[in-house]
């Protein structure tokens, strides 16, 4: 089972848009199944700003790492 949130603005087109980002869904499913998690990841400019904030927030649910004793 999968759940999934669609954000679609109202307005002009707005059946067709919602209709086309779930058709979309099954090829996101093949990206999300073969992504991994890169510390420092290379993203467009458009996206680093936004990704760079969920990141942040992510954060702050995890405890804070200290460095391994050595």
């Amino acid at each position: 089972d999968i759940f999934a949130t669609y954000w679609i603005s109202e307005g002009e087109g707005y059946g067709e848009r919602l209709q086309a980002a779930k058709a979309a869904l099954p090829d996101d499913i093949k990206i999300w199944d073969h992504q991994k998690y890169m510390d420092q990841p290379a993203l467009a400019p458009s996206e680093a700003a936004g990704f760079k904030q969920l990141r942040s927030w992510a954060r702050s649910f995890y405890p804070q790492q200290t460095a391994a004793p050595a």
